[in-house]
Formats: structure tokens, sequence, C-alpha cells
């Protein structure tokens, strides 16, 4: 097995895990408020690491959010917030097992919820130097990594932030001012910035840069558009292409989570999204642009949902054999 970080040319193999959980949030949320302690318990990470070891996985994303510490803004941390020494220790035990540890800080306004009251200052001097500060600090604690995830999604999508007290949506020339500032500094660092695919097709690939990793997500349970349960996948299917097509790197997404749309069907897990997604995607992005698979099963890194993450893995481990 492969130890230390992952050689540019290997292909990825790499699940999203979280360390951070203010992101889907509000201050006052009746659904999700923000918590002012780490939903996070540290067994539970450790099983999945060692998972995603034994099966040959080569990366391993960290949603860093609240859970480690800003020693320019200590008011972000919450209760169990990792020290900046804890965090190098736990980076020396994934590189040890071979996992190229990437951090991840989500910048859009629907899951920003980890910088406290900056979350409402968007687009202002504060902003951007808590936004600089944290990019920072976060390559620094990292050890200059090869990525850098940005988030960047559903900010658009107005209708997400319905149960929020408080609505904060950048618009136009504005969203991407705040966008492209952020892959800036990440480049300015020598690091690579990785990103959601989000908004409109034409325009994010007509003004997004084409040295950033793109990951695009399609939750749904087929690749026929012809045999799709849910409208908007006719037109969210062919974007792997078109952002080959449009000569972006790829490192596609995919999950194990149920989507609300499908509640009806009463489906407990998903898990034929995450091998339909890399049948698919091998067959419509160039091997050049198809970087890797990211799986994200978008739940907490606890007992309570170590099963379902132990599964993701394992369909990971599954598909690999594609």
């Amino acid at each position: 097995m492969a130890t230390g970080k992952t050689c540019e040319d290997e292909f990825i193999w790499a699940a999203l895990l979280h360390l951070g959980m203010n992101m889907w949030d509000d201050q006052k949320a009746p659904l999700k408020p923000v918590r002012d302690w780490l939903w996070f318990e540290e067994p539970v990470w450790r099983d999945v690491t060692q998972a995603m070891h034994d099966v040959g996985m080569n990366m391993v994303v960290i949603d860093l959010g609240e859970g480690m510490a800003f020693k320019k803004h200590p008011e972000l941390a919450v209760k169990g917030t990792w020290s900046q020494d804890r965090m190098h220790r736990e980076l020396d035990r994934l590189r040890g097992l071979g996992l190229e540890p990437i951090p991840k800080l989500n910048f859009s306004s629907l899951h920003d919820a980890w910088l406290g009251e900056y979350q409402w200052m968007l687009s202002t001097p504060e902003y951007y130097r808590v936004v600089e500060d944290t990019i920072d600090e976060a390559i620094e604690v990292f050890g200059k990594p090869r990525f850098m995830h940005l988030g960047w999604d559903e900010e658009e999508d107005g209708g997400l932030q319905q149960r929020y007290d408080l609505r904060v949506e950048r618009h136009g020339d504005l969203w991407w001012h705040d966008f492209l500032f952020t892959l800036k500094k990440v480049e300015e660092r020598g690091v690579r910035p990785w990103v959601w695919h989000a908004r409109d097709f034409k325009e994010w690939t007509s003004r997004c840069p084409k040295n950033v990793i793109a990951s695009w997500a399609m939750y749904g349970r087929t690749y026929d558009v012809r045999k799709v349960d849910v409208k908007r996948h006719e037109e969210m299917i062919p974007r792997y292409k078109g952002l080959d097509d449009a000569g972006y790197d790829q490192i596609p997404c995919a999950t194990t989570w149920v989507p609300d749309y499908y509640a009806k069907y009463h489906i407990k897990q998903n898990d034929v999204n995450f091998p339909l997604t890399v049948q698919h995607c091998r067959s419509v992005i160039s091997p050049k642009r198809l970087k890797g698979f990211l799986m994200a099963p978008w739940m907490p890194t606890d007992q309570n949902h170590r099963n379902v993450l132990l599964h993701s893995i394992d369909l990971v481990a599954q598909s690999m054999k594609i």
C-alpha cells in the first residue's frame, strides 16, 4: 500500500468527510441551528479513514468549517474545535495511511455558518480579510496541499434559504468577484483550487478559469435521460460531458445520501448513484481530464452514521473495479 502524498498521475479515489458541520444552518433556524460544539466523534473518523486505507483509496477531503482553530480568528472556534497542533498530528497519521489530505472551506452563503458573524458581512473589507486569513492558515497547516476545495455551491438557489432567519445571497458580478477572489488567494499560495460546478452552465464555463478542478454532482438513480425519475436530471446529466468539452479537469462527486425529492420512494440509501456515476463519467469524460471520483456521504462523523459512512467506502471499493 502506498504511503505519503498521492502522485500527480495517480487516479484519485477520494471521500469527503466532515470535521465541522456548521454549513447548512442559520443562527436561529428551527430545523438546523448553528451549534456551539463540534458534531464529531474521533473513533468513527479513525474507523472510516482506516477503511479507506484498507480498500485502496488515496485521498480524504476534510470539510473543516468550525472544526479547526484559526489563530487569527479564535472567535470561529466552538467547544471541541481541534487545535492546529492536533490537526498536524492527524495529517501525519492520514499520510501514513496513504491518504492525501485536502482542506475544504465552503464560501457559499448557503454553507458558511462556520464563519460566525462574518457570514452576514459578505463582500466587505472585513469579510475579505477573514476569507484570506482562513485560506492562508488552512494551506499552511496542510503543508501546501496539492488542492484546496472552496465549495461555492447552491448560493444561487435562494429557495434553499427559505428556512433561514436571514437570507444572504450575492448576484451577478458580485458573486463572480468573490468567487474569483478566493481562487486567486489559493493560487497565490501555489495550490490548485477545487470547486463545485454551480450556477448557469454557459456563464460558468465562460467565466470560470480553466485551471480549477471542477466537481459536478447528479444524485439520481439513472444516467439514461429517457428514464429519469426527477425532471431536472435531464439537464444535469449532460454537464459532465459539457465540462469536458469546455476543457475542465474533473473529479465527479457522487453519494449514498438520499435527496429530499426521493422521499416519496421511501429509499433509505442511494446505493446506485456512485457506481453509475463512475460508469457514466468514464464513458463521457476524456481520460486526460478525468482525475478521479469523490464520494460524499453528507453525514456527520458520529456513531449514529458510522455504518452508512463505512457502507459508502465499501461502495467506492466496488466501483473501483468498474
